[in-house]
């Protein structure tokens, strides 16, 4: 977005209830978006006050939106499949990993019984009496606040760190993107002794983490 554009765009008003009804009306219901917390969750939070002010006249389009330092808010549509796919209960203690500014986990919140998030270099705007947020490397967790009952991890990710499963529950689930080759499909898990298989559900729009995060497999050497 070019500067004239950004400058141009903090000028204008935009409806943005109106947008978020849009939303929930083209995006979510037409696409097998169902659980009624989930759509009156999303239709009750802004999601313009959790991107960056240059970029929240597109807020509610269906692509992600730049959050800064190469990552992304995930499309709504998106979010919006992920959280029903994780069936979350009001006794739910969940880790959002790589929670950026908090938009997904303030959906959650509104129904789950605690938040841990976990972000790196994305300052958090959610507040919410049931959100903690911590500060720390997105590959590390926050087992101190363990075991989860649900761990969401908001990119597209190569592989899941043991460190990462050792943190969930037994019985417990984990949402994730998983990359295959250039495409990134939404993947769930449950864990079973201390082992967990991802099983694909949808191919979606989900951004990869960079390798600095810690989600990359090991490259394999050849001669």
């Amino acid at each position: 977005m070019s500067a004239s554009h950004a400058s141009q765009s903090s000028t204008e008003t935009y409806d943005y209830d109106m947008m978020r009804r849009a939303m929930i009306d083209s995006q979510l219901r037409p696409n097998a978006v169902e659980q009624k917390w989930i759509l009156q969750a999303m239709g009750e939070t802004p999601r313009e006050d959790y991107v960056p002010m240059q970029y929240r006249d597109i807020a509610y389009m269906d692509r992600s939106v730049p959050m800064g330092t190469q990552r992304y808010l995930a499309p709504a549509l998106t979010s919006a499949l992920m959280l029903q796919k994780a069936d979350i209960q009001t006794n739910d203690t969940i880790l959002f990993i790589g929670s950026g500014s908090g938009y997904n986990a303030m959906i959650a919140a509104k129904r789950a019984r605690h938040i841990i998030a976990v972000e790196s270099d994305i300052e958090n705007q959610a507040v919410a009496d049931n959100i903690t947020f911590i500060q720390g490397p997105l590959s590390q967790g926050a087992a101190e606040h363990g075991p989860y009952s649900l761990i969401v991890i908001e990119g597209a990710i190569e592989q899941v760190p043991q460190n990462i499963i050792d943190q969930l529950a037994i019985g417990g689930r984990l949402l994730c993107g998983l990359m295959e080759g250039e495409v990134s499909h939404l993947c769930i898990g449950y864990k079973h002794s201390n082992t967990m298989a991802l099983v694909a559900f949808m191919e979606c729009e989900i951004e990869k983490f960079m390798s600095k995060y810690g989600f990359d497999k090991e490259k394999e050497f050849s001669f």
